[in-house]
């Protein structure tokens, strides 16, 4: 267990979502990513897990209970979790015999979970680091170490925590009355859409107040104005398939032309209004989040920093907030400590990092790469100059084959994007060239973490082993 103190960068303003009073008394439901953000507040706080978690998958039952599986979202471990309104209970997630299991989803996860035994994950790299839990059949559970066939359960002491506990099981009820009862094949159709868009009314209501009360005209979508290149809907060349990356080959003429072009998908043109905005910003959300390996948690700071010359600064905050009411895929949050280029809301919160839910989006940007034109894409090119880098970053043995992906990527520089790094770095393990390892990285840092490779479960590879023929 982390013993830092846990971040509340999974924070739900109760302005905006109905907060339960047992029965939900009339109050406007939560949506289904608004109850993931509650519960993984709920789970990371000090009396629970006491560590930023990621909510898999959950189910409501009519008394209010709330059972489903969680990740650690800083290591690859997944555990099986139950809030009853009084207490949190968790422990490894098991789905069954891995011949029963009932769909892919399953299969995904039980794969996130083991990953963390098969690579000792709180036992350090190389180091002389001593393992948190020695048995491989045990697990933290604050100061202590117990089987993983056991529940770790905890009761919330202080009043903070109990109401914490009290408000989510009315959250959850709220939830149930209007969402649990649906039919499978109600779920994600409209009528659960228009529902999740009555609990951003209060949102929007308040923006609109604001503009009006500043003097200034709604904003007008200008539909006039030439799209920008990123609405080109040109091929991007690439497959559709997380382990190709090249591109088709063109021939060019010899001399200056570069050797790959850059993706249309993506735009570089100015963002003159707020419709441009709102369909920009999922794909930049779902691209920075590919290339920093951010599972979902997206700094603002960046994201400001990313956009920059693109959209001027008053523009930014007023619009990043537009969208988290415009579009339940969005949400702000806060961290521990303010960032500097935060957002400040119309109520004076501040506001550090952007959730991401859109699993769609995500996917898409690992298939669609931005890059700059003459890097490389074609992977023969690219295992030939990451092998040489390889090779002499790993020098007299200074690795012992065990060379930091973060040191691979520094080496190669501007020479491939970011995308592509991560992309034709996989594409190499799958060709039984190296094999990426995960594991704690002992002198980690937030850079050292981003310029790692997250795969598509979900877990976060630090290091490159190359493997011998």
């Amino acid at each position: 267990m982390l013993k830092s103190k846990p971040s509340s960068l999974y924070r739900v303003d109760e302005d905006e979502v109905a907060v339960g009073n047992g029965g939900g008394g009339g109050a406007v439901a939560p949506t289904e990513a608004q109850m993931r953000l509650a519960i993984a507040q709920t789970l990371s706080m000090g009396f629970a897990y006491n560590a930023p978690v990621v909510v898999l998958k959950f189910d409501v039952a009519e008394n209010g209970n709330i059972t489903g599986v969680f990740k650690d979202a800083a290591r690859p471990r997944v555990f099986s979790f139950t809030l009853d309104g009084e207490s949190v209970a968790y422990k490894p997630y098991k789905p069954g015999k891995m011949d029963s299991l009932e769909s892919e989803e399953d299969v995904q996860e039980w794969e996130a979970f083991s990953e963390g035994y098969s690579f000792r994950v709180d036992a350090g790299v190389g180091g002389k680091k001593k393992p948190q839990c020695v048995k491989p059949t045990a697990y933290n559970c604050g100061s202590a170490c117990i089987n993983v066939n056991k529940n770790c359960k905890s009761n919330a002491k202080d009043n903070v925590s109990k109401d914490r506990l009290k408000k989510l099981k009315g959250l959850a009820m709220s939830y149930y009355k209007e969402f649990e009862k649906l039919d499978k094949t109600e779920r994600g159709s409209d009528k659960q859409k228009e529902f999740g868009d009555k609990s951003n009314q209060a949102s929007r209501k308040r923006l609109a107040l604001m503009e009006q009360a500043k003097g200034k005209k709604g904003v007008k979508s200008e539909e006039s104005q030439a799209k920008p290149k990123a609405e080109s809907k040109k091929p991007s060349g690439q497959k559709s398939t997380a382990k190709k990356t090249t591109e088709p080959k063109v021939k060019v003429e010899a001399k200056s032309s570069p050797k790959s072009k850059a993706n249309p998908f993506y735009s570089d043109e100015p963002i003159k209004d707020y419709d441009t905005f709102k369909k920009e910003i999922s794909k930049e959300l779902a691209r920075i989040n590919f290339e920093n390996n951010y599972d979902g948690l997206i700094p603002i700071p960046k994201m400001r920093e990313e956009l920059k010359g693109r959209v001027k600064a008053e523009d930014f905050d007023k619009w990043m907030l537009r969208s988290q009411a415009d579009n339940d895929n969005i949400q702000l949050g806060e961290g521990q400590k303010q960032m500097p280029g935060g957002i400040k809301t119309e109520l004076g919160a501040h506001r550090d990092y952007i959730r991401f839910f859109d699993k769609e989006a995500m996917e898409k940007a690992r298939t669609e790469t931005k890059r700059k034109p003459g890097q490389i894409t074609d992977p023969k090119e690219f295992e030939d100059v990451a092998m040489k880098s390889l090779a002499d970053l790993d020098k007299d043995g200074k690795y012992g084959n065990l060379i930091p992906i973060h040191e691979l990527r520094k080496s190669l520089g501007d020479k491939v994007s970011r995308g592509d790094f991560n992309n034709l770095l996989m594409e190499m393990q799958a060709n039984d060239k190296v094999q990426l390892i995960g594991g704690e990285m002992t002198d980690s840092t937030p850079k050292k973490v981003e310029d790692s490779i997250t795969t598509s479960l979900g877990g976060v590879r630090y290091y490159v082993k190359i493997l011998k023929d």
